[in-house]
């Protein structure tokens, strides 16, 4: 039997196992079950069992916190025993109780050092029982090592989901670059057909003024489709892998070709600005 992985955690119950059969050893106990809380409802489902059939183990069924022995063990983080489950039981447990074949119930919490109740082990007694102290002590260590693998076994579990999201994130991230890439190539495209339409006198001679606009109009065309290099280059980091093309390069022509691109911002705003030619 395995703890349901869309549930609170996916450990193995098999891993739960051992420690819960050392309680039952410690308390003479013939059946035990741990029943641990699911993270989406807050309700107590039966996740192992040692001593039980699979069928036996469900027939618990989903139980409600502060509830009943094991939904009280749960909220108030203390130990309930039942010693006449048949005298003492609600309806519902006294039939389990009955079909299954156990008279006592002893239920100790499940949670670690000042932190929330993780679920509860019930210990099943196929006779009357009064509560023993004699080996409770070792009985609510056995509880804690439990709660203890419980929340590494959570934690393991979240941070598993984490990793998940991050990488369906990355993923979507990628194809959303590729996909704007793709939808602004086309636009520059057509401006350069445009450009050199107009360059070719198509719709009429071009002035100096014209082809110096033109020319300003061409370069922020390829100044956008290098910022689309770059985005290209970017999602090809995110895969490891990016291509490097180092040379030289003349800082008056890229003063030259940054003042194609912030001249009309700075005529709106009255401002100068003048590249000198190297000596």
């Amino acid at each position: 039997m395995q703890i349901d992985g869309g549930k609170a955690w996916s450990m193995h119950a098999e891993e739960l196992k051992p420690a819960l059969a050392l309680a039952l050893a410690l308390e003479h106990a013939q059946m035990g079950i741990l029943v641990l809380r699911d993270e989406l409802s807050g309700e107590l489902y039966p996740a192992t069992a040692v001593g039980l059939t699979p069928e036996q183990c469900a027939e618990f069924g989903l139980q409600r916190p502060g509830v009943r022995p094991f939904g009280l063990a749960f909220s108030e983080h203390r130990r309930v025993t039942i010693p006449d489950v048949s005298h003492d039981g609600a309806d519902g447990l006294r039939d389990v109780a009955r079909w299954i074949g156990f008279r006592g119930l002893d239920v100790f919490p499940l949670s670690i050092d000042h932190g929330p109740a993780l679920g509860a082990m019930g210990m099943l007694f196929r006779r009357p029982r009064e509560p023993s102290e004699r080996a409770a002590k070792l009985v609510e260590l056995c509880a804690h090592t439990l709660a203890s693998a419980l929340e590494s076994s959570r934690l393991r579990a979240h941070a598993e989901r984490a990793r998940t999201n991050i990488e369906e994130a990355s993923r979507a991230k990628l194809h959303f670059l590729a996909r704007i890439s793709h939808e602004l190539r086309t636009p520059l495209q057509s401006i350069a057909g445009y450009v050199d339409l107009l360059k070719l006198g198509i719709r009429g001679r071009v002035t100096s003024g014209q082809a110096d606009y033109l020319k300003r109009i061409e370069r922020s065309q390829q100044i956008l489709l290098g910022v689309i290099d770059d985005l290209i280059t970017f999602s090809r980091l995110e895969v490891g892998r990016v291509d490097y093309h180092i040379h030289s390069v003349s800082v008056t022509e890229a003063l030259i070709e940054a003042e194609m691109i912030v001249a009309p911002l700075m005529r709106e705003r009255h401002l100068m600005f003048d590249v000198g030619s190297t000596p």
